[in-house]
C-alpha cells in the first residue's frame, strides 16, 4: 500500500504508482542511452533552472541572480529536501551553509538523454549525513570548490561525467568519500 515516486534522471513530473499485490510495477522505458531512475517514497526536491526569473525554486531557499545564473543559499532558509541543478551554466553558492536532511541526496544534477547539460559549480556548501552527499550525473564541466562532505554514506558520486574539477574541498568521515564510474578527465586537486 506505499505509493511511490519514480524518476527518469530528472527528479521531475513522477511516475507515481503503488505496487500490485506481489509488490511488483512494470513500465517501458526508451533506452537511447543508459538511463537512471530514482525511487522515492515522497516527491521532495527544490529546482534550481536557468528558465525562470527566480530560478526555479532558487528564492524558496537563497538569491537567484539571473545576470550570472547563480543561486546563492541563504543562511537561514529551511532545506529540507534534494536540491536539483536542472540547466547547465548554473551555480549553486551554498555560502557555507550544511546540507543534511532525511530526504536520500543533498544536492543532484542529472541531463536527460535528449539534452546536453554543462558547465555548472557548487561551491561554499557542506554536505553531511546523507545516503549521497552530491551526485552528478552525465554533465561535461563540472567544479566543485571548497566543499565539505562528510559522514555520508557516499559524499560525492560522478557517473558518466566529463572534465571535472574537485578542489579545495573535505571529504572525510564516509563509508565512500568520492567515486567515478565511466568519467573521462576527472581532476581531484588536494
Amino acid at each position: 500500500d506505499q505509493t511511490y515516486y519514480l524518476y527518469k534522471e530528472k527528479l521531475h513530473d513522477p511516475e507515481i504508482f503503488t505496487p500490485d499485490e506481489s509488490g511488483s510495477y512494470s513500465l517501458i522505458l526508451p533506452t537511447p542511452r543508459h538511463r537512471y531512475l530514482i525511487l522515492k517514497t515522497n516527491p521532495s526536491t527544490f529546482h534550481i533552472d536557468s528558465n525562470s526569473a527566480t530560478g526555479g525554486d532558487c528564492n524558496d531557499i537563497g538569491v537567484w541572480n539571473a545576470n550570472t545564473n547563480t543561486c546563492a543559499l541563504s543562511p537561514t532558509a529551511t532545506i529540507n529536501e534534494t536540491i536539483e541543478i536542472d540547466d547547465g551554466g548554473i551555480t549553486l553558492d551554498g555560502g557555507g551553509r550544511l546540507i543534511t536532511h532525511t530526504d536520500s541526496i543533498g544536492i543532484y544534477a542529472n541531463e536527460d538523454p535528449f539534452e546536453n547539460m554543462q558547465n555548472i559549480i557548487i561551491k561554499n556548501v557542506k554536505v553531511a549525513g546523507l545516503d549521497v552527499g552530491i551526485s552528478v550525473i552525465d554533465i561535461t564541466g563540472v567544479t566543485l570548490d571548497d566543499v565539505e562532505a562528510k559522514s555520508n554514506t557516499t559524499s560525492v558520486s560522478f557517473k558518466d561525467d566529463t572534465d571535472v574539477v574537485v578542489k579545495n574541498s573535505t571529504i572525510w568521515s564516509s563509508q565512500i568519500g568520492l567515486t567515478t564510474t565511466n568519467g573521462t578527465n576527472i581532476q581531484v586537486w588536494r
